[in-house]
């Protein structure tokens, strides 16, 4: 079976979607201040930057990814930058480990 461009373009779409929509329910549970707070629009989109974010700084993974969205809402958006959490900088430099691995290193 084959596959054209434009099927595989419309899979991984709607696989990102599915993804998105899972991490929000997610953030609802873990966060539900949010569902006061956000409109769901806007927590969509907000969700999408920050796996953007998480990509950005090589979190590839879902539980890797979803670990970051969960310290962006806890730390603040750019936490790794942030002089207080030097230590996670310590952390994530490693390139030995896998991604969870790091991840497990910030708890």
């Amino acid at each position: 079976m084959e596959f054209s461009e434009d099927q595989v373009s419309l899979l991984k779409m709607l696989s990102f979607e599915d993804y998105v929509s899972e991490v929000i329910e997610h953030c609802r549970l873990m966060f539900p201040v949010l569902r006061k707070s956000f409109n769901s629009d806007f927590l969509k989109e907000s969700i999408k930057k920050r796996i953007s974010l998480a990509q950005q700084s090589g979190n590839t993974q879902r539980g890797p990814v979803r670990l970051f969205i969960d310290m962006t809402f806890m730390f603040g958006m750019g936490f790794e930058q942030e002089l207080l959490y030097q230590w996670l900088n310590n952390i994530s430099q490693k390139t030995t480990v896998s991604q969870i691995e790091k991840k497990q290193g910030f708890i």
